[in-house]
């Protein structure tokens, strides 16, 4: 008879890989012994299939519930679980999922399922309570700066280059539109897409106030930082302060002051020693020297050529 710690390890290999060679002298008794084992074997599977379809709605809503239960089934047999706890099994499934079958696999799935995973450890990851915001107003002036918040533990972070979340919001409002496109964070109709329905500039077109807003963003912070036309580049950054600050979003006034404060500073003191303005300013008046020191000297030469004359 096998020792206990072998025994189970036999059991796990032919749970989790469905060869019970290493069980065959120990299942006796009894008929049809890899029929009973094979009814264990079938609930394992189903029950790790069942978790990943639970953990994993969003994502079975957006390929199928047939073609999820596939993949899972798949990733059941490749990846057995590692922890004890199974609300931990699954997150290495969106990479799985993903590389199934790369050319009929939309290219935002992975991104969606791991954002949907880490939805989920979130959702039972919360180890502190709830702050309320009358417990932070109590806080006196003198103890504020010594303040510190503490975020949730389970709290993560997650890249993204596709707009999943407006995606992920699709899904939990359960009224998808009858046309929904996804766009890249990083596309040019994305950008458009922002001004149609977050910045919203009336008189101009959706289209014309994304690329003035991106040629002003790409070139005047550049001009802003060697200090190269600096006063000339702080107006258009002013008028877009006063746009955003008009019809976007009202509400950041402060922010918005401090970014005034600043251009206003460069617009009436100049960018100061460390620019290229500076650089430029000694180099005309290095000339108006030299031009003005020139023809000083010439028309000293021309009265000495009369009182010789």
């Amino acid at each position: 008879m096998p020792a206990l710690a072998d025994l189970q390890a036999d059991v796990r290999q032919a749970l989790t890989s469905c060869d019970a060679t290493a069980l065959e002298s120990v299942l006796v008794g009894g008929r049809r012994a890899q029929g009973r084992l094979a009814i264990h074997q079938r609930h394992y599977e189903a029950s790790l299939v069942t978790a990943l379809l639970e953990k994993f709605p969003a994502t079975a809503w957006l390929i199928g519930s047939a073609a999820m239960t596939q993949v899972a089934r798949a990733f059941v047999r490749a990846h057995p679980p590692g922890h004890p706890c199974i609300a931990e099994y699954g997150s290495e499934f969106p990479i799985f999922l993903a590389a199934q079958d790369a050319e009929a696999t939309p290219p935002y799935l992975q991104q969606f399922g791991e954002l949907e995973w880490h939805v989920g450890q979130v959702s039972i990851a919360i180890s502190e309570p709830a702050l309320a915001w009358s417990q932070i107003v109590c806080v006196g002036a003198d103890a504020l700066p010594g303040v510190r918040f503490r975020l949730q533990s389970g709290l993560r972070y997650v890249h993204a280059t596709w707009a999943i979340d407006d995606l992920m919001k699709v899904y939990l409002t359960g009224s998808p539109p009858d046309l929904f496109t996804l766009l890249k964070y990083n596309s040019w109709e994305f950008t458009v897409k922002l001004f149609e329905d977050e910045y919203k500039v009336p008189l101009l077109d959706p289209a014309v106030a994304a690329r003035l807003a991106m040629v002003q963003e790409l070139t005047l912070p550049v001009l802003l930082f060697v200090g190269l036309a600096t006063r000339a580049a702080t107006v258009p950054m002013l008028g877009m302060i006063v746009v955003i600050q008009t019809f976007v979003y009202p509400n950041a006034w402060i922010e918005h002051l401090v970014w005034s404060s600043i251009l206003v500073l460069l617009l009436t003191r100049g960018p100061g020693i460390l620019s290229l303005d500076h650089l430029v300013d000694r180099y005309f008046a290095a000339e108006r020297r030299t031009l003005g020191g020139g023809n000083q000297l010439d028309s000293h030469a021309l009265v000495d050529s009369r009182r010789l004359k």
